[in-house]
């Protein structure tokens, strides 16, 4: 089923970098990789081998409805006609100050673990050794922190940085091009790796830096029809296969430095263990009694509102069940469960499809996905008829969630959360077409 939805999804959209495309290719390979069981990987029951079915059949239903009805034009109205006009009308720029201003405050933070860890690097401390320094909150590194400078790391620097990297890769390509903006990310990136040894805003950067390159033709329409029409696009090809090399170079060198033996063991394991997490923490959660009733999936939004109130109004506690609801979810980072033989063990992975469980059992996982499916295709609609910015970046967002759909639900993330709203709310502003 997954293999005939992704060569649907070649057939039925414009572009290969679509939401059935990606979301189904990628099912595909690791529900093949979990029934192999390789390198003594524990087997996956059928029972949740059919709530993922059920899920991925759910997805395509979400999609391809929204799909239809906004071919067939089934939602229009006068009121609908008139936003749509206006929207045509509207197009978005960033607000380039902002930015700068947001920029050199992370370069602040960032050169002030610099300024910890240069001793470390200097006796020649692997980044794998600041990666565990990062990890562990009484390390050196948390130290000195106040709990203003935590919440503003919490709030703004981190979901600004991966807010930052899909802005940046939408400008690059349809956008003016802003050096200072690019530099300015380079060295936020470049100092994030030095000081917790994390390379995933490297990776997520060559992401959205593919994905917005295929928006290109359809934007820059003036410029394909210009006497150097070939060899742009000789350029523009020979730039996204550099993309791609880096890209697994970087994901390569991430991979084996984590793990430090068999590299091709862990991969595998990296791409097979999402359906056996997924049973196991189905049942801590059946155990638990907890349902989220849409707590989990948009955990990361209720994270910042519930944050916000507790420290503004010094509050004691947060609101009990959503705790209960959250402390389940770090849970999954925090418990390593054991996932192949007796000592090979995991966090995380547990998928997009426990969040939905956690929320509503099967229900939450056929409403849940339904819905993830219309918001993913609703935002690939409007990436490619009002191919904005703005519009391009969102759609951007949104795919690197499905893409990391085999970790978790994107949005249950706090960082992923706010850094949607930063860039569906304040990094853009609206201007008139002349």
């Amino acid at each position: 089923m997954c293999c005939v939805l992704l060569v649907l999804g070649i057939l039925t959209e414009k572009k290969i970098l679509n939401p059935i495309t990606i979301f189904y290719g990628l099912w595909a390979v690791i529900l093949e990789l979990s029934s192999l069981q390789l390198f003594d990987l524990k087997e996956t029951s059928d029972r949740t081998y059919y709530f993922i079915l059920i899920g991925l059949i759910a997805y395509g239903i979400g999609y391809y409805l929204l799909l239809i009805c906004t071919r067939k034009h089934l939602f229009r109205s006068k009121y609908a006609s008139y936003l749509n006009k206006r929207k045509v009308d509207r197009d978005y720029v960033l607000r380039y100050r902002l930015l700068y201003f947001l920029g050199g405050i992370s370069l602040l933070f960032y050169l002030r673990d610099l300024s910890i860890v240069f001793s470390y690097i200097l006796n020649g401390s692997s980044l794998a050794y600041i990666r565990q320094l990062a990890q562990d909150s009484s390390s050196i590194l948390y130290a000195d922190r106040s709990a203003i400078e935590n919440s503003i790391r919490v709030v703004f620097i981190t979901p600004f940085v991966m807010a930052l990297q899909p802005i940046t890769a939408v400008d690059f390509w349809i956008g003016k091009r802003d050096r200072k903006l690019l530099v300015i990310n380079i060295f936020i990136i470049v100092l994030r790796i030095i000081t917790d040894g994390s390379r995933i805003v490297l990776v997520y950067l060559l992401l959205h830096l593919l994905v917005a390159s295929i928006f290109t033709d359809r934007t820059d329409i003036k410029q394909i029809i210009t006497s150097g029409k070939n060899r742009k696009r000789r350029n523009k090809k020979l730039f996204i296969v550099l993309i791609l090399i880096v890209g697994g170079v970087a994901i390569y060198r991430t991979t084996l430095s984590r793990s430090g033996v068999n590299f091709l063991r862990y991969a595998y394991y990296y791409f097979s263990m999402e359906p056996y997490m997924f049973e196991t923490w189905c049942e801590i959660a059946g155990n638990s009694g907890l349902v989220g009733y849409g707590f989990a999936s948009t955990n990361g939004f209720w994270f910042t509102i519930f944050y916000l109130i507790k420290n503004l109004l010094s509050l004691s506690s947060y609101p009990q069940y959503w705790y209960d609801i959250y402390s389940l979810i770090q849970a999954t980072d925090s418990q390593w469960q054991i996932i192949a033989g007796n000592a090979t063990t995991a966090n995380a992975y547990v998928s997009v499809f426990w969040f939905l469980y956690l929320d509503g059992r099967i229900a939450g996982i056929v409403i849940g996905m339904f819905v993830y499916g219309m918001i993913s295709a609703r935002v690939f609609i409007l990436a490619l008829k009002q191919s904005s910015s703005k519009n391009v970046c969102v759609y951007s967002m949104i795919l690197q969630g499905i893409c990391f759909s085999f970790v978790r639900l994107q949005f249950a993330d706090v960082y992923y959360a706010i850094a949607f709203t930063f860039i569906l709310l304040f990094i853009y502003k609206p201007i008139n077409k002349k």
